[in-house]
């Protein structure tokens, strides 16, 4: 189930709709009846306009290194596609939902988010994982 991450290209949390889930809303629903306390993955889908490749490439280099930094983020990595080199996927992994909340209020993502409205061919979508557990070996 790809969710995109916010509806006609705002994809800030503060220019939502009246009435539309911020993207943080849509994390969280999400997660269902898992408890918002346990590690979590998620991946971000982009497509981007090929002349702003260069630029989104560039804005995305600064977030992954801020987030990278976070004590909440245990992954933040942007790939793209062998077959289009304007699809990405930014694959992130969190300890928890607090974190990633927290990650929405820092500076370098707001700066992100305002800067792909105009890079990108149609809303990013989002994904939510989950570990699956594993016995260990006694």
């Amino acid at each position: 189930l790809l969710i995109p991450l916010a509806a006609n290209s705002r994809v800030l949390a503060d220019h939502h709709a009246e009435g539309e889930a911020t993207p943080l809303e849509t994390i969280k629903a999400q997660f269902g009846d898992r408890a918002l306390t346990k590690p979590f993955a998620m991946t971000v889908r982009f497509t981007v306009k090929a002349d702003q490749r260069d630029s989104f490439i560039e804005a995305m280099k600064l977030a992954i290194t801020k987030t990278r930094e976070e004590e909440a983020n245990t992954r933040y990595q942007l790939v793209y596609s062998s077959s289009d080199e304007n699809a990405f996927v930014l694959h992130e992994q969190w300890k928890n939902f607090e974190g990633l909340s927290a990650h929405f209020e820092t500076e370098h993502l707001k700066q992100l988010l305002g800067s792909l409205e105009t890079s990108l061919e149609a809303p990013p979508e989002m994904e939510v994982y989950f570990p699956v557990p594993l016995r260990r070996k006694r």
